[in-house]
C-alpha cells in the first residue's frame, strides 16, 4: 500500500541516482553533483508531505487581534493559527478589552492606550480575563498609578499572573507595598533619564527583590541613577536571594559613583546566580579597569558555568586581553556579544579576539568596536 502511494516518487529517485553517478563519472564535477543532491532532497521533502495533512492546519490555538476601524468604529476579530500563543496586541481602545468574546482564552495581554481617564475601564476588563499570565503596560497617563494602587493583583485571581513588563514608571510607584513581586517571575524596569528616584526609593525596591525567590528574568536599566556603594551592596543581596533566576540584564551606564571595589561586590551577587544562562551587563566607565575586568572573567569562567549567552558593553576600557583569556577558557558559552566603546589597544585585541573565536564552542560571536 505505501509503496504504491510513493511508486512515483521512488522512482523519481532512482532515475535521479543513475544521471547522479552518470555526471560524476563522465564531469567529475561537484557542482554539478551538489546540485543533483539539492534536487533529490528537496523532492524527499516533496513526497513526505504528499501523505500527510499540514500540521499547521490540525492546531486550535488562535492568535486574537483586536482593531478599531477609524470609519465605522466597529470591533474586527481576527483570528488565525499561530503555534501555543495567544495573545491581544496593541490594544488603544479599551472597548476592545469589554467586546471580547472570549477573554478566558487570552495569555498575554500589551496595553497601549492613548486615551486619558481609564483606569476604572482597565481594571473592570482585566477582570475577565482568567487565564493571564503575561501583561505589558505601556502607561503615560497618570492612570498607571491608580491601576497599581489597586486591589487587582493582590486578588486570588491574579496569583497566575507572572510576568509584568512596565515600559513608563513614575517614582510613586516602586513602593513594595504597590507592586506584589511574589507572584512575578520576570521584573522588566524601564528607567527613564528624565527623572531620578531618590536613594531611599531605589533601596526600598532592592529590599522588595531580595525577598522574592520566583523570579526569572530580571532586567533593571539603571541609566544616569546616581547609585552608589550602599545601593549597589543591596542589589548584591537583592542578586543572592534569586536562586531561581535564569535571565539577568543590568545597565550601570552613566553611574560614575561606581569604583572597581564596588563592583566586586555586585560580581559576589551575581555569582550566586548559579542557574544563569543569560547574561547582559553595561558597566560604568569608572569600573572598567583592568582589575575589575580580571574579576568579571573569573565570574563567569568559575560560577556561571550554566551560561550560554554574554553580552558585555565595556566603555573606554583600557585592556580586555586578561578578559578575553579568561573567557576562552568557558565551556559553556554559544554566544558572546561584544560592544567595546573607544577600546585604547584595538591591535592588541584582535590578536585575542582570534583567540576566543577559534573555539568551537562558540555558535556566534559579535564584536562592535
Amino acid at each position: 500500500m505505501l509503496i504504491e502511494k510513493y511508486k512515483k516518487g521512488i522512482l523519481y529517485l532512482i532515475v535521479l541516482q543513475i544521471l547522479n553517478l552518470f555526471i560524476c563519472f563522465k564531469f567529475k564535477s561537484k557542482v554539478k553533483q551538489n546540485l543533483l543532491i539539492n534536487t533529490k532532497i528537496k523532492l524527499f521533502i516533496k513526497l513526505r508531505k504528499m501523505g500527510c495533512k499540514n500540521s499547521k492546519q490540525q492546531k486550535n490555538h488562535k492568535e486574537i487581534n483586536y482593531t478599531e476601524t477609524k470609519n465605522e468604529g466597529k470591533q474586527e476579530d481576527y483570528c488565525q493559527s499561530h503555534q501555543e500563543l495567544i495573545k491581544i496586541s496593541n490594544i488603544k481602545s479599551f472597548s476592545s478589552l469589554t467586546d471580547c468574546s472570549n477573554p478566558d482564552q487570552i495569555t498575554l495581554l500589551d496595553l497601549k492606550p492613548t486615551q486619558n481617564n481609564q483606569g476604572n475601564l482597565i481594571i473592570q476588563a482585566l477582570q475577565n480575563f482568567t487565564n493571564l499570565n503575561s501583561l505589558i503596560l505601556d502607561f503615560r497617563q497618570q492612570d498607571f498609578i491608580y491601576l497599581i494602587q489597586c486591589n487587582l493583583y493582590k486578588s486570588r485571581q491574579r496569583v497566575y499572573l507572572n510576568s509584568i513588563f512596565i515600559k513608563q514608571i513614575q517614582k510613586e510607584q516602586l513602593n513594595k507595598n504597590k507592586i506584589p513581586l511574589q507572584i512575578i517571575k520576570h521584573y522588566f524596569l524601564e528607567r527613564l533619564f528624565n527623572f531620578t528616584l531618590d536613594q531611599q526609593e531605589f533601596k526600598d525596591l532592592f529590599q522588595a527583590l531580595k525577598n522574592v525567590a520566583c523570579i526569572q528574568k530580571l532586567d533593571l536599566n539603571l541609566w544616569m541613577s546616581k547609585i552608589n556603594n550602599s545601593l549597589l551592596t543591596e542589589l548584591a543581596f537583592s542578586l543572592q536571594a534569586q536562586s531561581n533566576i535564569l535571565f539577568l540584564s543590568l545597565n550601570l551606564i552613566e553611574n560614575d559613583k561606581i569604583k572597581q571595589e564596588e563592583m566586586e561586590i555586585l560580581y559576589q551577587g551575581i555569582a550566586d546566580c548559579k542557574n544563569l544562562t543569560f547574561l547582559k551587563l553595561v558597566t560604568p566607565v569608572s569600573a572598567n579597569t583592568n582589575k575589575s575586568l580580571s574579576d568579571l572573567g573569573n565570574l563567569i569562567l568559575n560560577h556561571l558555568i550554566k551560561l550560554k549567552e554574554l553580552y558585555l558593553t565595556l566603555k573606554c576600557c583600557q585592556d580586555v586581553q586578561n578578559l578575553i583569556k579568561l573567557l576562552s577558557k568557558t565551556k559553556s558559552i554559544t554566544f558572546i556579544y561584544f560592544n567595546l566603546w573607544n577600546l585604547n589597544n584595538i591591535k592588541e585585541f584582535d590578536t585575542y579576539k582570534y583567540q576566543l573565536c577559534k573555539s568551537r564552542r562558540l555558535s556566534n560571536i559579535k564584536i562592535l568596536l
